[in-house]
């Protein structure tokens, strides 16, 4: 019955048979107030459904979080790989070439902050 639930599945399952949950509930507490109640008493079948319910709610919401987080790494390998294309030719001082692909917004040339202070420095 309690095959592969978590602590949070049983504080859900003893929450929704109206029990209450303190925090420093153990597993084996928790079990026990479940098997007390009036309601696994009277019908076992149910709390045990009850408690299946709650883990594949988990499992599921586990499985698309991660699906999520693997689409999001994906999406910044493909975002990486553009950017890998539009640079066309390293120059010194970290400054580069690039070309544009298609017709986002982006610059054609980069500069780094030492150009911006040349400008300065020659006035002077």
């Amino acid at each position: 019955m309690y095959k592969n639930a978590l602590k949070e599945d049983l504080i859900r399952v003893v929450e929704e048979l109206d029990g209450t949950v303190e925090s420093t509930d153990t597993v084996a507490k928790l079990k026990t107030k479940i098997e007390k109640c009036s309601t696994f008493e009277s019908d076992a079948g149910f709390v045990k459904t009850l408690i299946k319910n709650y883990i594949d709610e988990r499992v599921s919401r586990n499985e698309r979080q991660e699906t999520l987080e693997k689409q999001k790494i994906e999406l910044a390998k493909l975002q990486l790989a553009q950017l890998e294309k539009e640079v066309v030719k390293l120059k010194p001082k970290d400054q580069y070439d690039v070309r544009k692909i298609g017709l986002h917004e982006g610059s054609n040339t980069t500069s780094t902050a030492a150009d911006h202070m040349k400008m300065w420095g020659e006035t002077v």
